[in-house]
């Protein structure tokens, strides 16, 4: 019975490829503001989208995994990160939903303005709640940890 040797050379294409422990850290951000979100406001869609989160993960870690030896799944985890990751968990979750939102309200924006923003009804209303909102606005900051992080070692690569 033989080991395959893994070559080294196919892992340092992964050094300009984004952190998965940092990457780990805005899915983790993410699901327990959802779980929280989820039981706080008896939000079934949030319990659902931290399930769909989770399955996200798995298929992001696994990509990395397969990424050590397969150029297609490094360019596919590649892919997902900066779509998934940082610009609809990041961006627009964190930074649009949450971000914004609360900078708004500290700036005084009139209630009426913002429910044109954020419409109102259901599950869409955002609520006031220090926690909720802080660990939403961490989610940006997670995911531009990754970009920031990402970017750096695409730059040390070279």
């Amino acid at each position: 019975m033989s080991v395959t040797n893994v070559s080294t050379q196919s892992v340092p294409s992964l050094r300009s490829g984004p952190p998965i422990g940092l990457v780990t850290v805005v899915f983790l951000t993410t699901l327990i503001h959802h779980v929280y979100g989820g039981i706080s406001y008896a939000s079934v869609e949030r319990i659902v989208l931290a399930a769909v989160f989770s399955a996200a993960y798995v298929l992001t870690a696994g990509l990395f995994l397969a990424g050590r030896t397969r150029r297609w799944a490094r360019w596919l985890y590649q892919g997902l990160v900066l779509v998934f990751w940082i610009v609809l968990i990041g961006v627009y979750e964190g930074g649009y939903n949450h971000t914004l939102y609360v900078a708004l309200r500290l700036l005084g924006t009139d209630p009426h303005d913002l429910e044109q923003i954020y419409p109102g009804g259901g599950d869409l209303v955002v609520p006031n709640d220090l926690f909720f909102q802080g660990t939403g606005i961490l989610t940006l900051a997670t995911a531009l940890w990754v970009a920031f992080a990402w970017a750096r070692r695409k730059r040390d690569a070279s």
